[in-house]
């Protein structure tokens, strides 16, 4: 394996880190794959993630850039005025052909995890090279399934029912506020939205999104990890009816991993996952056709902030 560091870019103020296979069988077609900043975690990824995973795939004959955006990391700020959502395109574009221009890859795999992964779906709508994407806790929301996993494990939780029987449970404070009155009061706001705060879109959407992204040739792989939206494998189904019958999908759920893969045992799991994943599907057999531009694309998602800042 053989690994540099690389400037690229307009003005050639993006910085990022090759990972080339060496002396592996060459994978026939294979993408290179495109590691995506996760809100302001630089290319090294959460505890060196990237890292690692970049070069395993290296040793499996992948092609790998883990890069930064505008004003993140290593790379500098951009000297123009466009906007982060379009910057975020444009940057990813710009890594695509560094690396078509150097080892003349045409069709490559975007690897996020949160806000990568929405940056990884806008990137791929608005350009055919992109015929898969790894998308790690991104599009996630709750359904009935949800709620009865979420609460039926509590029923066995010695501190649930100690905060029920000591008056300490959530439930007790909206309980006093309905009988005090306060049912009248108008709802709270949602807070303004401002910079480095997740947005994230509708479901029906996101759900057309990824629709179209399967209808058009492009492989998809869903990790998820446990948090206050995704609670169980099944409940992806339920969420992206749409994607039932899609080629070469891969859906996982790592529940005793966290967001960030702090412990080592996490981190191997999720490069087991998606090391099978990538050898698994014929690239071969993947064509990237054009996808229609429009609204999906390129439109900032109308929807609530998220309950998390930007990761």
């Amino acid at each position: 394996m053989n690994e540099h560091a690389v400037r690229f870019g307009e003005w050639r103020s993006l910085v990022g880190v090759v990972s080339e296979p060496e002396g592996s069988t060459p994978v026939p077609d294979a993408p290179a794959v495109l590691f995506l900043n996760s809100g302001l975690l630089h290319h090294a990824g959460p505890h060196r993630l990237y890292v690692n995973l970049a070069r395993r795939l290296a040793r499996r004959g992948f092609l790998s850039l883990r890069f930064d955006l505008s004003g993140i990391g290593d790379s500098g700020p951009r000297q123009d005025r466009m906007s982060r959502q379009e910057s975020l395109v444009r940057e990813t574009q710009d890594a695509m052909d560094h690396l078509a221009a150097t080892h003349g890859v045409q069709r490559f795999v975007l690897y996020g995890i949160c806000t990568g992964a929405d940056q990884a779906v806008r990137v791929a709508l608005a350009d055919p090279r992109v015929c898969g994407a790894v998308l790690v806790d991104g599009y996630a929301y709750r359904t009935r399934a949800f709620h009865m996993h979420h609460y039926s494990s509590r029923l066995l939780r010695t501190s649930s029912w100690k905060s029920v029987l000591t008056g300490q449970h959530p439930a007790y404070a909206w309980i006093r506020s309905w009988f005090a009155g306060r049912r009248d009061q108008e709802p709270p706001q949602a807070p303004a939205l401002r910079a480095g705060l997740y947005v994230r879109p509708p479901q029906l959407e996101a759900d057309a999104m990824l629709h179209q992204l399967s209808d058009h040739g492009c492989r998809l792989c869903f990790v998820f990890t446990p948090s206050a939206r995704f609670n169980h494998r099944a409940q992806f189904e339920a969420m992206f009816p749409s994607l039932a019958h899609a080629k070469g999908l891969g859906v996982e759920f790592l529940e005793h991993s966290d967001h960030v893969f702090t412990l080592r045992s996490s981190q191997e799991a999720m490069m087991q996952v998606i090391e099978s994943w990538i050898t698994s599907v014929d690239w071969s057999s993947v064509s990237s056709t054009p996808r229609p531009t429009g609204t999906l694309a390129g439109a900032a998602p109308a929807s609530a902030p998220a309950e998390h800042p930007q990761r």
